[in-house]
């Protein structure tokens, strides 16, 4: 992807092969589109420095018992220069008690040596 123009339609896309690995739990190959330090904004915690901590809570969640999660882009933009994009979307949850959740959330992904990753990801819950 080094010499194509990137639209927001590939920053879509990007979110949607993530949505898709993270339903078949394939959280190592996540990793890869997440930087290093990324900064993770998660609801009611301090800000979290490093994809370690999203690897971790994936894996966590993977493997909790009876809960379902799953996640929607719908919309993102990308900068003139090319090398930054936002995307946002929604997140539903089942949890294991049988209740639903809903999050909003939004990435900020970042183009460098000719590859996208997330290197900021906010979340809110709606309730």
């Amino acid at each position: 992807m080094t010499d194509q123009i990137d639209t927001a339609d590939h920053i879509l896309e990007l979110e949607r092969m993530n949505s898709r690995l993270l339903a078949s739990g394939d959280v190592d190959k996540m990793m890869e589109y997440m930087a290093e330090d990324v900064k993770l904004l998660n609801p009611g915690m301090e800000l979290l420095v490093g994809n370690h901590h999203e690897k971790e809570g994936l894996e966590a969640a993977r493997d909790t018992e009876g809960l379902d999660m799953s996640f929607q882009p719908t919309g993102a933009e990308i900068s003139s220069s090319g090398d930054m994009a936002f995307a946002y979307g929604e997140i539903s949850m089942k949890l294991p008690d049988g209740s639903q959740q809903t999050e909003k959330y939004v990435t900020i992904w970042r183009k460098k040596h000719g590859k996208w990753q997330v290197v900021l990801q906010a979340r809110n819950a709606n309730e």
